[in-house]
């Protein structure tokens, strides 16, 4: 009988619950299939692999430019599954030898499964309809580029799923509060001077939700410092509520809000870096970056130490001055001009040479696609505000009060936070005199891709009905982009291929 309502319930689950397993069930199956494949170091590993080894075995002290949480987490976890080093991390291609690949990689690949999911939530808090936010999150399954970021050790996932699981976290605490504010009568028990103080934000779900917020915006930082562009914008959307303030409630609501994000960032933020000197107490290559007085015990120093590692972690990342055939400029990015490869094998079998290639190669018809509707929509909004404009010559008065009536019904009252996180995640990249590289945009590809997604619902082309509803053309993009996945597939999985099915993977000569 168990077994029957279990099956029943199971049934009944909501339309919104599927979506949500739909996208997990993908994103599992896109990157665990093949999973640990190749044996061998893999671009960055060099780095991160030395890094982790260094925390989680042999506690020898080590310098970089990344904060050390990402780097962390990826190497407690290789911990828990089993890694005690043994691999020394020296070149691309080196093997792995007897030590297996999975402990190493299992951590930035969760990440990796979680980020459509965190997608999917932050459109759905941007009041996005179902059907689009699982567009959304199926775009971001299927794009090439995150596929292999999150697949060997690496930082980005984590980047990316903190910075964007921040500001679904905070949308999702004002609406809850919201909520509350709106209903008519609250729990008497709840009561008490705690809560008038702090507007009852302490006692509901709200307060932990604004306080995971800042959690993550402080994990971002903590990951790379490009994970900023999540304080900054969490700051904006402070400002955005003060302005709105109209009641002593309501101060104390914004107040409490602002404590609990500011703690939440500087306890996770410092708490890693406190790690991060309990763990490395061995002497290493680190030591040529320490000064005398930081040999004293680190409860005494923390605070020192910690202030002249960031100033030594600016001053090493602004004076890179080492070239790379892979690099490219930030204005190519949008075009996919300039790929990055990461690794290969080349085998003779029977006398037919098969190679293998890894690629930082996004799913091209995506992203040209993505870039080609975001200037349309940039376009669009500046001729909207060359109208305005325009409209001044009628009437100071007038046109202010025309200019906020439109903002009530525009598609940028919705939009407004993707397109400055756009411009806050990008702009800076602009003004980097280091070499960069094509994955330094994913931050703002994917803020691009919340904006594209949200004007295809608002003029129509996604349909507001259910999943099933939808029309043809749905599924037919959907369709195009995951046969571009299949396509480019082995350059993200590494399948080695004749020297002639190779070459169909290499659209343009700058892809080489």
């Amino acid at each position: 009988m168990q077994h029957l309502v279990r099956l029943y319930e199971w049934r009944n689950w909501s339309s919104k619950t599927w979506l949500v397993i739909i996208l997990l069930t993908a994103s599992v199956v896109t990157h665990f299939i093949w999973f640990g494949y190749p044996a061998q170091v893999v671009f960055d590993e060099v780095h991160f692999g030395k890094f982790v080894t260094a925390y989680c075995c042999t506690h020898q002290r080590f310098f970089d430019i990344h904060p050390p949480h990402a780097k962390l987490l990826i190497a407690g976890t290789a911990y828990v599954f089993g890694y005690r080093g043994g691999v020394s991390f020296e070149h691309i291609g080196q093997d792995y030898g007897s030590v297996s690949t999975w402990p190493l990689r299992v951590f930035p690949a969760i990440t990796g499964v979680l980020l459509p999911l965190v997608i999917y939530a932050l459109l759905r808090q941007l009041k996005a309809r179902p059907a689009a936010a699982f567009f959304g999150g199926m775009l971001v399954v299927l794009d090439n580029a995150l596929t292999v970021q999150t697949r060997i050790i690496a930082l980005d996932g984590l980047l990316l799923v903190s910075t964007f699981g921040a500001l679904a976290a905070y949308l999702a605490a004002r609406k809850k509060m919201q909520q509350h504010i709106e209903s008519t009568v609250q729990d008497e028990r709840q009561i008490n001077w705690w809560c008038k103080l702090t507007g009852g934000i302490m006692m509901r779900r709200e307060g932990w939700m604004f306080g995971l917020a800042g959690g993550l915006a402080g994990l971002a930082v903590g990951t790379k410092f490009t994970g900023l562009t999540a304080g900054g914008l969490l700051v904006l959307l402070l400002g955005a509520w003060l302005v709105q303030i109209k009641s002593w409630a309501d101060i104390k609501r914004w107040m409490t809000a602002v404590i609990l994000i500011a703690l939440g960032a500087i306890v996770v933020y410092g708490l890693g870096w406190m790690i991060h000197f309990m763990i490395l107490t061995e002497a290493g290559d680190g030591d040529l970056w320490r000064k005398p007085q930081w040999e004293q015990p680190i409860m005494a120093s923390f605070w020192r130490e910690t202030k002249a590692m960031h100033k030594l972690m600016y001053d090493a990342n602004s004076g890179l001055k080492a070239e790379h055939h892979d690099a490219s400029h930030w204005w190519s990015w949008p075009l996919v001009r300039t790929p990055v490869f990461y690794w290969q094998l080349s085998q003779n079998e029977g006398g037919v040479n098969r190679s293998g290639s890894i690629y930082f190669l996004p799913n091209p018809i995506l992203w040209w696609g993505t870039s080609a509707l975001f200037a349309v929509i940039l376009l669009s909004f500046l001729m909207t505000g060359v109208n305005n404009l325009i409209e001044w010559k009628g009437g100071w008065q007038k046109g202010v009060s025309r200019i906020k009536q439109r903002w009530q019904q525009s598609f940028l009252k919705q939009a407004w936070l993707p397109l400055m996180g756009y411009a806050a995640s990008y702009v800076p990249l602009m003004k980097v005199t280091r070499v960069l590289f094509l994955y330094h945009y994913l931050t703002p590809w994917l803020f691009s891709l919340l904006v594209v997604v949200l004007w295809l619902e608002r003029i129509g082309w996604i349909a507001t009905d259910e999943l099933q509803d939808q029309p043809k053309r749905y599924w037919l993009v959907l369709a195009i982009i995951l046969g571009t996945f299949i396509f480019f597939s082995p350059l993200t999985y590494g399948f080695l291929l004749s020297d002639t099915s190779r070459s169909w993977l290499f659209w343009f000569k700058t892809w080489l």
